[in-house]
């Protein structure tokens, strides 16, 4: 949950999947030159307004509806949507 942050007006139109940021790989403890691990994120992004508040809830369960539809989509991307 992100709560006050600040959000671009692009984020907030419409519902989108677009990739987000990767990670460096993470080495285990047998050094850097063992084969690392790859991390990527996959999100769901909700919005709530103020003019039009909405429980809590619901905003889960939309975000998690996004979450899913990210993952279903493929990797390392984000779902927003603006509903």
């Amino acid at each position: 949950m992100l709560v006050k942050r600040a959000v671009s007006a692009s984020s907030q139109t419409g519902t989108r999947s677009e990739p987000s940021s990767t990670f460096d790989p993470v080495h285990n403890a047998a050094g850097p030159d063992a084969d690392g691990l790859s991390i990527t994120v996959s999100g769901g992004l909700t919005f709530a307004h103020r003019e039009s508040p909405q429980a809590l809830d619901i905003l889960l369960s939309r975000a998690d509806t996004l979450l899913y539809e990210a993952k279903n989509s493929g990797r390392n991307r984000i779902v927003s949507s603006n509903a």
